[in-house]
């Protein structure tokens, strides 16, 4: 035994009274054989209950090949180093981009894919991000005036956002927002959206071609 992991695999319930086509292989739709058969025997089930969860919730359980050696430890955020927070921060920029609007649950998904995923407890997310208060900054020749630290941030590490978003996998964006794309453009195609959506609640960019400025950046790193 070279070491211990924790694989938190579910417990299957049985329920001799069961009606028909009210059991779990008819909810996620395959049979029992198709299910022991496939590869990752959890996914479905784990995409099944997915899909019914609710904003702000998330598994506890993932997927057996997703744990490691260390997914017994929990961390707190700051005894990580610091190349490991700036990652997360980079992560955070690439994959919740709604942590640029204004509401009030706005950085609560990032908080929960850190401690499920990432095994580390922040208890001051929100810190990470708006510290510091707000800045001027010049973006492609256009001044832009008290600019939100949030935002500073994005711009200043924009470079590093985009090649994360190019280095993620598309399984991973599509179980985050719970979406079907099928390709990585149409996912840098939504992630513009989202950021152009929650940006423009917190800043008015005016003689800033944000979208554009995005998908050059986006079209740099191809």
């Amino acid at each position: 035994m070279s070491d211990v992991v924790v694989t938190h695999s579910p417990r299957y319930l049985v329920d001799m009274d069961l009606g028909k086509g009210s059991t779990i292989f008819d909810k996620i739709g395959l049979d029992y054989d198709q299910l022991r058969q496939s590869e990752n025997p959890i996914k479905p089930i784990k995409d099944y209950y997915r899909a019914k969860l609710i904003e702000g919730q998330e598994l506890w359980w993932l997927d057996n090949e997703e744990y490691k050696p260390d997914s017994l430890i929990f961390k707190i955020w700051n005894t990580i180093s610091k190349k490991e927070k700036e990652n997360y921060k980079i992560h955070a920029y690439a994959m919740f981009p709604e942590i640029l609007g204004k509401h009030q649950s706005k950085f609560d998904n990032f908080t929960l894919w850190l401690s499920v995923r990432k095994r580390i407890i922040c208890p001051n997310v929100r810190d990470l991000f708006t510290a510091g208060g707000r800045q001027d900054i010049i973006v492609e020749g256009v001044e832009l005036k008290m600019v939100p630290k949030v935002m500073v941030k994005f711009i200043l590490n924009i470079d590093k956002i985009v090649n994360a978003i190019k280095l993620i996998e598309l399984d991973e964006f599509n179980e985050i927002w719970r979406t079907k794309f099928k390709s990585k453009k149409a996912i840098e195609q939504e992630w513009i959206n989202k950021v152009l959506a929650f940006s423009h609640k917190t800043y008015d960019f005016e003689g800033l071609d944000l979208g554009k400025w995005l998908f050059d950046k986006l079209k740099a790193q191809e």
